[in-house]
């Protein structure tokens, strides 16, 4: 069985740290590069945490951003951002307990500079 086999029935979860609307603009192209197996889960849950959680226009970009191309997706934003390690930490959690209380079978763990080649497809499993 190869990974492409399997995303139907896989929630696609990422996490990301978002500093500015710089940001949003990269993250962006890595969605458009990454649409192809995006676009085969069953779902997408994003966990976020900003450089200023009060930021309207930041985080009203970026929920603008992942609700343009899966209107059904899921955004978590965190309320605090705890620095590199326990911040990454805090949204790993948002993540698992979204998929625990949705009763996700499988949860495709990534973040959000990461792109999806469609060569992923083709890991075996």
């Amino acid at each position: 069985m190869h990974f492409g086999d399997i995303l139907s029935r896989c929630l696609y979860g990422t996490t990301g740290y978002v500093a500015d609307l710089d940001d949003v603009d990269r993250l962006a192209e890595v969605i458009e590069l990454s649409l192809p197996v995006l676009r085969q889960f069953s779902g997408l849950v994003v966990a976020t945490n900003y450089a200023d959680a009060q930021d309207d226009a930041l985080t009203s970009a970026n929920r603008d951003l992942w609700g343009g191309y899966f209107s059904d997706c899921v955004l978590l934003d965190s309320p605090v951002n705890r620095g590199h390690s326990i911040g990454t930490a805090d949204l790993d959690n948002l993540l698992f307990h979204h998929a625990k209380a949705t009763g996700a079978r499988w949860l495709c763990k990534s973040s959000n500079d990461v792109t999806l080649h469609r060569r992923v497809l083709q890991i075996p499993v």
